[in-house]
């Protein structure tokens, strides 16, 4: 919920199975309305590094740390969830606070396979029966380290083990793949929610602020081409939410926003401006052709059936029309058609009003 994309191992409270974690936040008109995340599950890590505790005669063993040391893989069950080295309180509190392994308290690894200090990447530690050689190296792209624990007797094992890590690397790569991928999801669905309202499929005003003020430029520079705007609201909207709930109001909205979106031309620009108000632009159009699409809107909405649960609903709206002049800002421009819409509405509603016009075009 910090507006960022991040990674992290934890325990699955239902699964109670560790697993890799990327998550990221979904946006909606500039606020974080929720995460979506996904889960690749340690055992798939494990898979790869498993042939390595197989043949005992190896002598090589595995683990996978997380960035505060905890084992979250391993080639030995009993050393999942320690840590490599002692954690500090403060660290535990840590892990206790971002519920990374709930019901387990990390016990640190015994003293053969202990590391003296985080960032150790090797370290030789006597044992009475045995040396144990330790080399420890960071996981590109992520925050993970990759342990192996071998004899010293030797030096093919060792060398196994370091060959083990082009897999590691591989897997590495795998994963941050996903992250990239993901990362690119959440691009996507973050610039189309920027650009569609996700309720009316509308455009947002986000984008009307970016792509209407070049268009009104070009109007400038070619005045004869026309530019007029229709602004539209659903009449009586709020008694819909009051005796119907906001759902059925959502219904509305959306069937609307449908209904506007199969009335106007390829080229013209629908918005949702906020709330019930929507807004069509129609570039290289007049008045005519603005007052014959508002009416075209109108006239679909009053005869449309919503359905919305097990209630039939039926609403009206007003709109308003004006042309852009030459010279005046896009926030004019709404501000004339807004008045039109007023206009409409003062008159009785479910009515067309264009400026210069007597008397309001009704059904």
């Amino acid at each position: 919920m910090n507006g960022q994309i991040s990674h992290y191992v934890a325990l699955g409270s239902t699964s109670r199975e560790t697993g890799y974690y990327v998550a990221g936040p979904i946006r909606q008109d500039d606020q974080i309305v929720g995460v979506i995340a996904i889960k690749i599950r340690s055992s798939s890590i494990g898979d790869l590094l498993h042939q390595l505790g197989e043949d005992e005669t190896h002598g090589v063993d595995w683990a996978l740390s997380d960035e505060y040391g905890v084992i979250f893989a391993a080639s030995r069950d009993e050393w999942l969830h320690r840590s490599r080295h002692p954690l500090s309180t403060a660290t535990l509190d840590r892990l206790r606070q971002e519920r990374r392994y709930p019901g387990t308290q990390p016990s640190v690894m015994p003293a053969p396979y202990r590391s003296r200090h985080e960032g150790a990447d090797h370290s030789l530690i006597m044992r009475l029966s045995d040396h144990v050689g330790t080399a420890t190296a960071p996981i590109s792209g992520t925050d993970w380290r990759i342990t192996f624990f071998t004899s010293t007797h030797g030096s093919a094992p060792l060398a196994m083990a370091y060959a083990a890590m082009g897999g590691i690397t591989a897997l590495a790569i795998t994963l941050i793949g996903v992250v990239l991928v993901f990362r690119e999801m959440t691009r996507a669905q973050m610039l189309r929610t920027a650009v569609r309202d996700p309720l009316t499929d509308l455009f947002t005003r986000l984008y009307m602020k970016e792509a209407i003020p070049p268009l009104v430029a070009m109007h400038d520079r070619h005045p004869d081409q026309g530019f007029t705007m229709v602004m539209l609201d659903i009449d009586h909207f709020k008694r819909v939410n009051d005796h119907h709930g906001h759902l059925a109001g959502d219904r509305v909205l959306a069937y609307v926003g449908s209904i506007i979106r199969e009335e106007v031309r390829a080229g013209d620009i629908p918005v949702r401006y906020g709330g019930e108000e929507m807004a069509v632009f129609l570039p290289g159009e007049g008045l005519t052709e603005g007052r014959k699409c508002a009416e075209r809107i109108r006239q679909t909405v009053e005869n449309a059936a919503i359905r919305a649960g097990h209630s039939v609903l039926s609403v009206t709206l007003s709109a308003g029309v004006a042309t852009h002049r030459q010279g005046e800002s896009l926030s004019t421009l709404i501000a004339r058609a807004d008045r039109e819409l007023y206009c409409a509405k003062q008159s009785g509603r479910n009515r067309v009003c264009v400026e210069g016009s007597t008397a309001p075009e009704t059904n």
